[in-house]
């Protein structure tokens, strides 16, 4: 069930306007400081609704500017509305009355959105809303839903979630999530990515969108994929279902590939923050280990890209992975142009220069 909108939600949109004014360009005729640039980012990371929520303000202001002369406006702000007759002209005001009247005028447009959910929320119940959760190169984090339902993200991953009364849909824009669903039969949970969709049937999955291709593999239960229009022109969810330890992927057409088993051990070492290899390329762990670094990892030797390797690396902490190689594998790292190179050493060459 939706919770309800509380007072706590009038509160915190003060503070959402009051940043939207502060970013908006011109508006105060000042730039944040070093100070309010801190505590913009630490109001961000509070809480993940929060960017949603200055988007909201931003586009309510949007609207709110072709608002502004608007008589009726003007009267439910107390101001007063000029009488013009054909030919007049009305003065503009002074800039500080303008700009006041705009922070004013942006408070209230917050302020409805917040406000407007109360009332749809108690004659037609809760409204639709999406909310997006984002992880940042290196990061990952769990976030439980108001179903119950839990979704841990792994590095550089975007989700949008749009729960209603008769879906449960979430998009996966990039990256890897795992879904753990709590079963409700009269609500489909559904993940959306790229050309198709996979709907859950009480289970825990895995969905990774590379960019080129996505995977969706089943931990337990049951999952069903199909193509994203095939499910919009049948209304119903059509193709093969997966069972545990069964994974399938479409590429950016929504072409899919033959269902095959795959080793659930891959994902449950990346959700504890590990990454595991076994006679693996050092190409394949280059491009995997990419994808937690803050710096771009390149092989700078054609020659290394077969090199095999075997281990068990920290995500959280790029240089020691690197660090692993270069005492495993004769290479050695350079630093050039914020790039990580790998290039080939002789065996009594020192090989660690992190």
């Amino acid at each position: 069930m939706a919770k309800k909108p509380t007072l706590e939600d009038v509160d915190l949109v003060l503070t959402e306007a009051e940043w939207m004014a502060r970013l908006q360009e011109g508006a105060l005729g000042k730039d944040l400081s070093v100070s309010e640039t801190k505590a913009y980012r630490e109001w961000l990371n509070e809480d993940p609704e929060n960017p949603n929520k200055l988007d909201a303000c931003f586009d309510a202001w949007a609207l709110s500017k072709n608002l502004e002369n608007s008589s009726e406006i003007m009267a439910l702000l107390g101001e007063d509305v000029p009488e013009k007759s054909e030919g007049d002209t009305i003065t503009e005001p002074p800039v500080s009355q303008k700009e006041f009247r705009w922070v004013y005028s942006v408070v209230a447009a917050c302020l409805a959105i917040v406000i407007l959910p109360f009332i749809v929320f108690y004659s037609n119940g809760t409204p639709d809303r999406t909310t997006h959760y984002q992880t940042g190169i290196g990061e990952q984090t769990v976030y439980t839903l108001s179903d119950g339902s839990r979704v841990q993200m792994n590095t550089d991953t975007h989700i949008s979630l749009n729960f209603t009364a008769e879906n449960r849909e979430l998009h996966l824009l990039r990256g890897e999530a795992t879904f753990d669903v709590v079963h409700d039969p009269d609500r489909p949970f559904d993940v959306l990515s790229g050309k198709g969709r996979a709907r859950a049937i009480g289970t825990r999955f895995n969905v990774f969108n590379d960019g080129e291709k996505v995977t969706v593999s089943v931990i337990e239960g049951i999952v069903q994929v199909a193509r994203a229009e095939d499910v919009i022109k049948t209304s119903k969810a059509i193709g093969p279902k997966l069972l545990v330890g069964q994974q399938m992927s479409y590429n950016k057409q929504g072409d899919m590939s033959e269902v095959k088993i795959f080793d659930i051990q891959k994902i449950q070492a990346w959700q504890k923050g590990r990454l595991e290899f076994f006679d693996a390329s050092l190409g394949e762990v280059v491009l995997e280990m990419n994808r937690y670094s803050p710096m771009s990892i390149m092989v700078g030797d054609d020659s290394l890209f077969l090199l095999k390797v075997s281990g068990i690396f920290d995500v959280k902490e790029p240089e020691k992975m690197l660090e692993g190689l270069t005492d495993i594998l004769p290479i050695k790292v350079l630093i050039n142009n914020n790039k990580l190179i790998l290039i080939r050493v002789k065996k009594e060459e020192n090989n660690h220069e992190l």
